[in-house]
């Protein structure tokens, strides 16, 4: 029975980088997604890692080198072509070389990064949160909060360093307009690692105050556009989407809206535009209540000038009436007054034996001598009065004098 020869480490470390060089001799395009990513002294250290396709189980994994010589150019030629910085979670498309040293072992070099491929990736992640979204028939559940006509009491989520709080905050509390606002800072990381689940709490505190707010105002403001991965993320999305208040996302960024922006009730530019939001949605509420008073006004107007027609022509058919209430009355007087005289002239002539006396006493009862001395005919209604009995209090009566009438009300009916 023949023995190999043994391998001395030298001779085995030779065999193996002579195999790897046969087996890779030029640099390799390798498809990973970064696990773990640590700098120092300009140098970059990788973990990539393979994920299952439908778990999150790594399969899979390798450290990988970027030497301070090609970092400084890949890291800013990537960040520059993808609008983020080499991150944790990025899929990445890297240029490889594969060496292997007695010394230090097998290393993978990077050398090369083509950004296409990320881009390709986070396209392809935003787009499956967003139909995630669609699934569970949450993206549009915030913007169904109505937004109070007067939004004052406000909940605002952000660094308390940020420029931008600071301008939103300036922007509100100086307005033109004088309006007031009460205003309290939930604290969190705006960008960065931690900042995603940091905004996550921030929101479950504004929910324990909920009754106490209007509306929820996420300002970032005064990072760098590369910082805005946190804002695609399928759980702050989520929350942000049910959330019971309406939620104002001012992110400060020009470039396509992150899937934060696209789930929350409205979405503005700039932390200063979240402010002239709520500034104009006062100044609209004032204006509506101005426009209700002029409205108001207009018809009280109107109505005035409805009724002053009105009372004039009642009036008018008062005086009217009252006239024919006189004629009537005068009329029926004068009849009266001519059956009493024909009714003593009966009399006269039935009583001839006594006409001397009777000429007296018809004399002395004329009701020209009566009023004379001092009696009155009391008239009500067009008719004489002729008992207590048919007067009550607060009537209108007529009272016929010698040199005239005049009208008076009873006021005592003992």
């Amino acid at each position: 029975m023949t023995i190999d020869a043994p391998y001395t480490l030298t001779s085995f470390s030779n065999a193996l980088e002579e195999g790897l060089q046969h087996l890779f001799p030029d640099s390799i395009r390798l498809e990973a997604e970064i696990g773990e990513l640590r700098v120092n002294r300009g140098h970059c250290y990788l973990n990539l890692v393979e994920k299952g396709k439908r778990s999150d189980t790594i399969v899979a994994q390798q450290r990988a080198t970027i030497w301070a010589g090609n970092f400084a150019v890949l890291s800013a030629f990537f960040e520059q072509s993808t609008g983020i910085p080499l991150q944790t979670g990025l899929k990445v498309l890297l240029q490889c070389e594969v060496t292997y040293h007695a010394l230090y072992g097998f290393s993978l070099n990077v050398v090369g990064i083509e950004p296409e491929y990320t881009l390709g990736a986070l396209a392809l992640a935003r787009r499956e949160i967003i139909q995630r979204l669609e699934r569970e028939g949450i993206i549009d559940l915030n913007k169904q909060q109505e937004l109070p006509l007067l939004p004052q009491r406000i909940a605002v989520i952000s660094s308390a360093t940020a420029a931008g709080y600071g301008d939103f905050m300036n922007h509100l509390s100086y307005n033109d307009y004088g309006y007031a606002f009460s205003v309290k800072l939930f604290p969190a990381i705006m960008q960065g690692k931690g900042a995603e689940a940091s905004i996550i709490n921030a929101l479950d505190a504004v929910f324990e105050e909920m009754d106490a707010f209007d509306v929820v105002v996420l300002i970032r403001g005064g990072g760098a556009t590369s910082d805005l991965s946190c804002f695609d993320s399928y759980e702050l999305a989520a929350h942000i989407a049910q959330f019971p208040l309406p939620v104002i996302a001012g992110i400060g960024h020009q470039r396509d809206d992150t899937i934060a922006d696209l789930v929350a009730h409205t979405k503005v530019k700039t932390p200063t535009a979240a402010a002239d939001l709520l500034l104009n949605a006062l100044a609209n509420a004032e204006q509506m209540v101005n426009d209700l008073a002029e409205q108001m006004r207009d018809i009280v107007v109107q109505r005035l000038s409805s009724e002053q027609l009105q009372l004039v022509n009642m009036s008018h058919s008062i005086v009217s009436l009252a006239k024919n209430k006189l004629l009537a009355a005068a009329s029926t007087l004068e009849r009266q007054t001519l059956n009493i005289s024909n009714a003593v002239a009966l009399k006269l002539q039935r009583e001839n034996s006594r006409l001397d006396l009777i000429e007296r006493v018809v004399a002395s009862y004329d009701h020209e001598s009566m009023l004379k001395r001092g009696f009155a005919i009391i008239e009500q209604n067009g008719k004489m009065v002729r008992s207590v009995n048919q007067l009550q209090e607060n009537d209108r009566v007529i009272l016929y004098l010698h040199d005239g009438r005049r009208g008076a009300v009873i006021k005592d009916n003992e």
